[in-house]
């Protein structure tokens, strides 16, 4: 995978920098083969690297839960839903999608102002939190250097469970209107693994309330 990195970044690049299907599609297809691949043959879950490949959590009791009449009508849904379909994955396929890069229009967004929330389980290898650190940082805003700068610092649930004082649930980089977010023991849908955490951190984002 170290090996093969270098070519896949250069590829990756000239995707971002031309924006053709070709380009992008060239990028994709080496980079899964030889940087992604690997890991997928070490027979370690890319969705929890703690766990075997063939490790059947998190399960999608939600898919069923979103089949229920009375849900869809209340969320307004006008079709039935479906996990992952095909159809429409295949149409992305072509364009080299996994591929490109969107950090310019997070920027934009950024320096707009808009509220913007990142975070990653740090046992998932698919969106791994060392990845998504490294982008947060590698963002080219007009808060990059102060949130650079901006340490980690460690953030727990303020209710209690159980008595006692609430265990760390992860670390948070703050500043402005940027955070990003590293949730412990969680993999690749985090609020499957760390469901009291995850709730506790989308209410405080939602409410505009620190960590």
């Amino acid at each position: 995978m170290k090996k093969n990195y270098p070519k896949c970044a250069s590829l990756a690049r000239t995707c971002y920098r031309t924006g053709k299907d070709h380009d992008c599609n060239a990028a994709d297809n080496y980079c899964n083969f030889f940087v992604f691949d690997p890991f997928s043959d070490s027979n370690r879950d890319v969705y929890d690297i703690r766990a075997p490949a063939d490790d059947p959590f998190p399960s999608e009791s939600y898919v069923q839960y979103l089949h229920i009449p009375s849900v869809q009508k209340a969320i307004g849904a006008n079709s039935k839903y479906q996990e992952c379909p095909d159809g429409p994955f295949k149409k992305f396929i072509p364009s080299g999608d996994d591929a490109r890069g969107f950090q310019n229009d997070i920027a934009y967004l950024l320096d707009k102002g808009i509220r913007t929330l990142v975070y990653n389980g740090d046992a998932d290898f698919i969106c791994n939190w060392y990845g998504g650190q490294a982008w947060a940082l590698a963002l080219d805003w007009s808060g990059k250097s102060s949130f650079n700068r901006a340490s980690f610092s460690e953030w727990s649930p303020s209710s209690r469970v159980g008595g006692g004082k609430a265990k760390a649930a992860g670390q948070v980089r703050t500043f402005r209107n940027f955070q990003f977010v590293r949730v412990y023991e969680a993999g690749h849908e985090v609020p499957s693994y760390q469901p009291v955490n995850s709730l506790y951190m989308f209410r405080q984002w939602l409410l505009g309330k620190p960590l």
